[in-house]
């Protein structure tokens, strides 16, 4: 029928706001498909504070919601807090600060736990995806793969590398590794998706740390 609105769907995303941004970024980028509109709330403007009032709503009004389980995510506009960021933009900062005051880096713990990480970019796509074209009300694991985790010795290397950072790295094996493995299954995804490239993980950091770097004064942090 002409001129009958499509469906509206909503997706939610947690955290500092760097998916919403990666997301947006995606949209300009590439550009609106016919017909959509995009429009980009915080979580305080929209209210929306619960998944399951989100599936409720689906039943109740025909909208299509549905909710994303992310991995580890990473990027620019992060939180980069040593005290109470994610491990990964944690270790951005610390990195940055250590080469700046010529320091040592030290990092918590044996380095032994795994983690799978998702730059936000790749979420982001991943995001517009979902919203255009992924039906289901049940969630659904956005992550790469089971045979890319990463150890954080392993990370720890590639945000070195990033930085050209030369002084000393020192494992503080006094503090806990916290949990060993947290790996996620993203079989479903692949199912839809069987040939999505995510980002190389050393492109994805570099980019986050000259982010960091460039935005030091006003990142989050």
């Amino acid at each position: 029928m002409e001129g009958e609105k499509k469906p509206m769907r909503v997706l939610v995303t947690g955290g500092s706001g760097l998916v919403g941004k990666a997301i947006e970024h995606v949209v300009k980028q590439k550009g609106a498909s016919e017909g959509e509109e995009w429009i980009f709330l915080s979580s305080k403007d929209a209210d929306l504070t619960s998944i399951m009032v989100l599936l409720m709503s689906r039943t109740r009004h025909g909208r299509r919601y549905t909710a994303v389980i992310p991995t580890n995510i990473f990027g620019p506009h992060d939180n980069f807090s040593i005290e109470d960021g994610h491990v990964l933009p944690a270790l951005v900062h610390k990195t940055y600060k250590a080469k700046r005051d010529g320091t040592a880096l030290e990092v918590w713990g044996s380095g032994q736990g795994l983690r799978q990480f998702i730059f936000s970019v790749d979420l982001a796509r991943l995001c517009v995806w979902v919203l255009r074209e992924y039906n289901e009300i049940e969630p659904i694991i956005l992550s790469v793969g089971e045979e890319e985790e990463m150890s954080i010795k392993d990370v720890v290397d590639v945000i070195v590398k990033a930085f050209g950072f030369t002084g000393p790295v020192i494992y503080d094996t006094s503090k806990s590794d916290g949990q060993l493995k947290k790996t996620a299954s993203n079989t479903k995804l692949r199912r839809y998706l069987p040939n999505f490239a995510f980002t190389p993980f050393y492109t994805a950091v570099k980019e986050t740390c000259d982010w960091f770097a460039a935005n030091y004064d006003s990142a989050r942090k």
